[in-house]
């Protein structure tokens, strides 16, 4: 009887707490998602640039994609440029850069012919947090950036 009544709270117990742990694990996924979100958002206001995108892979991993932006027709060394200045305002903007590994910014190509999709994800600049964090790589405050130069 007794091993009944142990076995009995520990599936309620199991019941109880298992949800909850779900309720914190979604609390903190959601809230990563809006802190992307929010990031994506900030970065197409200062770029000019709406066709962007924002990923984090394994916490560590910070990635902005331009989907065919004619930030990609630079010349390599200006599109180099722009990919460490695009990198700084996302290390800065990231509210866990602590946990960063790197940051990249790829320019991709990509398009739909017919049935067929095409997209170049070749154009990909990673960056170190050593190189986000010296002070040849930081930009004014309130700068935007242009479309192209």
């Amino acid at each position: 009887m007794k091993s009944c009544q142990n076995w009995m709270l520990t599936i309620c117990l199991v019941v109880l707490l298992v949800p909850l742990g779900a309720c914190s694990g979604l609390r903190e996924l959601s809230a990563e998602v809006g802190e992307i979100s929010r990031l994506q958002s900030q970065l197409q206001q200062q770029t000019g640039q709406t066709d962007l995108t924002v990923d984090l892979n394994n916490d560590r991993y910070l990635s902005v994609s331009f989907i065919n932006s004619p930030l990609a027709k630079l010349p390599a060394d200006q599109k180099k440029a722009k990919a460490l200045e695009v990198a700084h305002l996302a290390y800065n903007d990231w509210p866990k850069r602590g946990e960063l590994i790197s940051v990249s910014v790829i320019f991709q190509s990509s398009y739909d012919l017919g049935p067929v999709h095409y997209s170049n994800s070749l154009d990909n600049f990673a960056f170190q947090i050593s190189e986000l964090t010296a002070d040849k790589a930081s930009a004014p405050p309130g700068q935007t950036l242009s479309s192209a130069h």
